[in-house]
């Protein structure tokens, strides 16, 4: 094996299947195994990556971040095989990857997950550069989420609280509506979170997106719908240590099951709604109804103002067509 320095590496001989555990198992290191050339290159992600979760284990990350991580990246490798063989086959790859019709914000995920992954190669010395250098992130285009009580009306009319799944789906909406929490954290939150006395749950840090414990209150009309929830989890004797939005088999429900639900809500109303609709609608709701800027950030758990001030320019879209139907000057003109 030979390899010839220049800005990138050039190789002759390539290290492939079994040959990769035995080296690796006999020097202890797989840094002399990775090979990168203009044309070739040996890239053994599998072995890496253990080493990459190693590192993300230090960091002060959620346990579903690094799942996704860990999804995101062996999708990619699992999708695209050949993308360890050659330089040129990682990049066309990922161009693949990140091409189609898809949402910005899925173009983004993907490339940010991915950027990780391969600037802690570089980092590390396992790539001499990163394949996802230049390729920028796309601008996504936000949707108008004004969202109106009718279909808010038509959704809550198909749940048949009657039911656990039911009771549980009613409650969670309401909650959702009421405190602005993510899907992610609520299908997490312990009984032990929900404050009942004090109308309050405590988004602990663990869970929480923004890694910072925090607290949101919540109206008697949602605690109603908790109650009655509890009743039917205490019923079938869940245990405490059970997320309280559950399975009737007092299993975890998780962010994908409650996506589902909602979709199949959807269909039976005739509007799409989403887990995440419901957050927006509450934050453009809290500032209509006169709420104030910052304990929306805070109940939100937004660190970054950009987001809020979208919120803020939705919150102002009724105005302006209030506007638009009652100026005295738009009418004026209007015969």
């Amino acid at each position: 094996m030979s390899i010839n320095s220049g800005n990138m590496f050039q190789v002759s001989e390539v290290v492939q299947g079994p040959e990769i555990d035995k080296q690796a198992e006999a020097t202890g290191s797989i840094s002399n195994l990775l090979i990168v050339g203009q044309e070739s290159l040996f890239f053994p992600w599998k072995i890496l990556y253990p080493k990459f979760s190693l590192f993300l284990e230090g960091r002060a990350l959620s346990e579903r971040t690094k799942r996704d991580y860990r999804s995101h990246i062996h999708r990619f490798f699992g999708r695209f095989p050949s993308a360890a063989k050659s330089w040129r086959s990682l990049q066309e790859s990922i161009y693949k990857h990140l091409a189609g019709d898809i949402k910005p914000s899925t173009y983004n995920l993907r490339r940010q997950y991915l950027l990780s992954f391969f600037k802690w190669c570089v980092e590390e010395g396992y790539l001499s550069k990163n394949p996802l250098q230049g390729i920028k992130k796309k601008q996504g285009v936000h949707r108008d989420i004004v969202i109106e009580e009718s279909r808010i009306a038509a959704l809550l009319k198909v749940i048949d609280i009657r039911t656990f799944a039911g009771a549980r789906d009613m409650a969670l909406i309401m909650f959702t509506m009421d405190t602005g929490i993510r899907p992610g954290e609520a299908t997490q939150l312990l009984p032990g979170d929900i404050l009942k006395s004090e109308k309050t749950v405590q988004v602990r840090k663990e869970i929480s997106k923004c890694r910072k414990t925090r607290r949101m209150p919540f109206s008697d009309h949602t605690l109603q719908a908790i109650k009655y929830f509890e009743t039917q989890r205490n019923a079938l004797g869940i245990s405490n240590t059970v997320p309280f939005f559950c399975t009737i088999r007092g299993k975890g429900f998780g962010e994908f099951g409650w996506a589902s639900r909602m979709k199949k809500y959807s269909e039976k109303s005739g509007y799409t709604l989403a887990p995440y609709d419901l957050r927006h609608y509450f934050a453009v709701l809290y500032l209509r109804n006169g709420g104030r800027e910052e304990p929306l950030r805070r109940i939100l758990g937004h660190e970054d103002e950009r987001t809020l001030k979208w919120y803020m320019a939705l919150a102002n879209t009724d105005i302006i067509a209030d506007h638009a139907k009652a100026s005295p000057v738009q009418n004026l003109f209007a015969a």
